[in-house]
């Protein structure tokens, strides 16, 4: 099974169970990580904004030099995956099922690598 049919399962049987309660408890914002061992920085951001984000929007206002953004076409950024890149890689960019002013957003970057650059562009400016 897929990890995100995972998630998907989890989060309906939660609503289920939240729903029968009936206790008035808002359904929480879920997201199910598996995490590879490996170097690396791997992140997901929950983003909540005044009003529903576009994601086309989100994707264009991230790309730049030091940003690689990954489309919904693309897999999304993991350590394994972003050894010895450079930067940081953005995606899997979906909105939040239970919030449509939220988004959630996946990060990952070469931990030793994004060091070495940033004291390399330290350096740069000292001189």
């Amino acid at each position: 099974m897929q990890l995100q049919e995972v998630e998907d399962r989890i989060d309906r049987h939660l609503a289920t169970l939240l729903e029968r309660a009936d206790t008035g408890v808002p359904m929480p914002s879920i997201r199910l990580t598996q995490a590879p061992v490996f170097h690396g920085y791997s992140l997901s951001f929950w983003i909540e904004f005044e009003e529903a984000p576009d994601v086309m929007s989100i994707e264009e206002a991230l790309a730049g030099e030091w940003v690689d953004v990954r489309g919904g076409d693309v897999e999304a950024p993991d350590n394994a995956g972003i050894a010895g890149q450079s930067g940081i890689s953005v995606g899997a960019i979906t909105p939040d099922r239970n919030d449509g002013n939220a988004v959630w957003l996946w990060l990952a970057a070469d931990n030793l690598r994004l060091v070495a650059e940033t004291a390399a562009l330290i350096a740069q400016e000292a001189l």
